[in-house]
């Protein structure tokens, strides 16, 4: 018996070839196929019931745990990823953002990905960027376009220098206002002006929740408006974890000992601050995941600082 366990963190499932955006990272349905027989072949899927208990009580895994974890709530999730755990009687956690799926909004991590994923040559959406904050700095005060390349163009696992630094200034380091309307105009020029029809394209709908719960799987919560919530005061903190609890409860998914996967994969300085954590424990949370860190070792691990890998650190190739 063990304490460690495999978590292997998917986002979108998909034919990716033949889809209209290419560019974007994912796992083809096949490949994610082969992943699945073969977590299953080398080790021993457990239930977010055993996570959980093995967490609050001490128990022990069976060795080779392993689990699969979704985030972002992606209508993939829905028509490719529950039709292949169902029939290999598998429970997956799913982690939706409420707002996209209420209010029909592409949140501001996909904006980014699908920008990226229409202009392939990351070096124009550099200078694009540059010219932006150049035009707007007496507006809100924005860095020198120099500096914010200086610390912000860094290498990164999967990223180029450029593409990581697309993502770094449209997803921390302008303020949120100015960040905001940039990813937005950024968006409607590379990728589409019809929001809302992109939206229902991309998320599941509460009626599609309900029934992946209804099949078995678990929901759990992916914040509110997938938001980093190292920026947000305590108040801010409070919304993105409350207002997935009533919606889920609102669909029947019980949020009793309930997970926490956090937007953006959890803090980029590795430690959560007291106040999220205390938030936390008050509303019931038994474990939070994070994004990186490899293979969550139950014995050290901080229990809302829950490790997983990336499904690209599996095996495409047969044991």
């Amino acid at each position: 018996m063990s304490r460690i366990v495999s978590i292997v963190m998917y986002h979108y499932v998909r034919d990716l070839v033949h889809t209209r955006f290419t560019g974007v990272r994912g796992r083809s349905i096949d490949e994610f196929r082969f992943q699945i027989d073969y977590l299953k072949k080398t080790g021993t899927f457990i239930t977010s019931r055993q996570l959980v208990d093995a967490v609050a009580n001490g128990t022990n895994l069976p060795d080779n745990a392993v689990m699969v974890s979704f985030d972002d709530g992606y209508l993939d999730h829905y028509t490719n990823v529950l039709p292949i755990l169902h029939d290999r009687q598998i429970e997956g956690l799913f982690f939706p953002t409420v707002e996209p799926i209420l209010k029909h909004k592409v949140m501001n991590v996909n904006k980014i990905q699908f920008i990226l994923a229409c202009e392939p040559d990351a070096s124009k959406l550099v200078e694009e960027i540059k010219f932006w904050v150049g035009e707007s700095n007496g507006i809100y005060a924005l860095p020198d376009t120099e500096e914010l390349w200086k610390e912000s163009a860094l290498s990164a696992r999967f990223e180029t220098v450029e593409s990581f630094f697309v993502k770094s200034v449209l997803q921390r380091r302008l303020p949120k206002a100015a960040r905001s309307i940039l990813t937005d105009y950024l968006f409607h020029k590379h990728v589409t002006q019809d929001e809302h029809a992109f939206a229902e394209e991309l998320y599941m709908s509460p009626e599609q929740l309900r029934m992946m719960h209804q099949c078995g799987q678990y929901i759990g919560s992916h914040g509110y408006s997938h938001e980093w919530l190292d920026l947000l005061e305590p108040e801010g903190q409070a919304i993105e974890i409350q207002e997935p609890l009533r919606f889920l409860s609102g669909l029947g998914i019980p949020v009793d000992n309930w997970i926490m996967c956090y937007p953006y994969g959890g803090y980029p300085h590795g430690a959560i601050d007291v106040q999220l954590r205390n938030a936390l424990v008050e509303h019931g949370c038994a474990l939070a995941l994070i994004s990186h860190g490899g293979k969550a070792n139950l014995e050290q691990d901080d229990r809302f600082m829950i490790r997983r890998l990336d499904t690209n650190d599996v095996s495409l190739n047969r044991p």
